[in-house]
C-alpha cells in the first residue's frame, strides 16, 4: 500500500458519506503525541491483513514538522497499530520507537501468523542497523 500523510483534521466526504470523527491518521498522531507531542506529519508505510475481512496491522511513521534533526531521535517513530479492516479506528496500540537513523530506516512487517506479527526494520542505505520484533496479536 502506498503511504499515505495527514497533517490536519476536518471533516472528510469519501464517496456520499461524510466523516466527521478523528480520521484514521489523526488517531495515529495522537498515539504518536503521547510519546511525543511535536510529532505532526504521519505516513502509513504498510498494511497486512490476516483475512479478507476482520483486523489489519499497520506500521506507520510520524516525525515533527520540519523534518530537521535536532538531537532527538523519538522526532521520528515508528508504530504497530491493529486497525478495523475499514482502516477507521486504532484498536489496539501494539508498540511505538524511535528510529535508530533519522530519515534513513526502514520497517516493514516480516510476517504474520494467527496469533503474532513479526516486523523488521533496517537503515535504508547501508542496510545497517537490523531490527527484529515479535509481538503477539
Amino acid at each position: 500500500m502506498a503511504a499515505s500523510t495527514c497533517q490536519g483534521s476536518a471533516p472528510k466526504t469519501i464517496g456520499h458519506s461524510t466523516v466527521t470523527g478523528p480520521t484514521f491518521l489523526d488517531q495515529l498522531r495522537a498515539e504518536f503525541q503521547k510519546t511525543n507531542p511535536r510529532i505532526v506529519k504521519v505516513s502509513i508505510i504498510e498494511v497486512r491483513a490476516w483475512d479478507i475481512f476482520g483486523p489489519r496491522a499497520v506500521v506507520a511513521t510520524g516525525i515533527r514538522s520540519d523534518m530537521n534533526f535536532s538531537g532527538d531521535f523519538t522526532d521520528e517513530l515508528f508504530g504497530i497499530f491493529l486497525a478495523n479492516d475499514s482502516l477507521t479506528q486504532v484498536t489496539k496500540v501494539i508498540d511505538k520507537f524511535r528510529t535508530p537513523s533519522w530519515l534513513d530506516y526502514n520497517v516493514r512487517i516480516e510476517s504474520l501468523s494467527s496469533d503474532s506479527i513479526i516486523v523488521a526494520g533496517e537503515g535504508a542505505t547501508y542496510r545497517d542497523l537490523p531490527m527484529r520484533k515479535a509481538y503477539k496479536r
